[in-house]
């Protein structure tokens, strides 16, 4: 695969992963194959601008 559609469907696993608050963060960066959560992080503010734990507490809601 071309490495920008690979990146582009690592995003769209990652926006189903952030969403679903069991997961860990640790954890969706690991499955994604990243060895250092840090640099997924990064890597994650760099394409949307927000860290991973602003995007999870931005989009998903919380039961009342």
């Amino acid at each position: 695969l071309h490495p920008r559609v690979r990146r582009q469907r690592q995003m769209c696993i990652r926006d189903r992963l952030l969403l679903q608050p069991d997961h860990k963060i640790t954890d969706i960066a690991r499955r994604l194959g990243y060895t250092d959560n840090h640099y997924f992080s990064k890597a994650f503010k760099n394409y949307y601008h927000i860290s991973p734990t602003q995007y999870r507490s931005s989009h998903v809601k919380t039961p009342s």
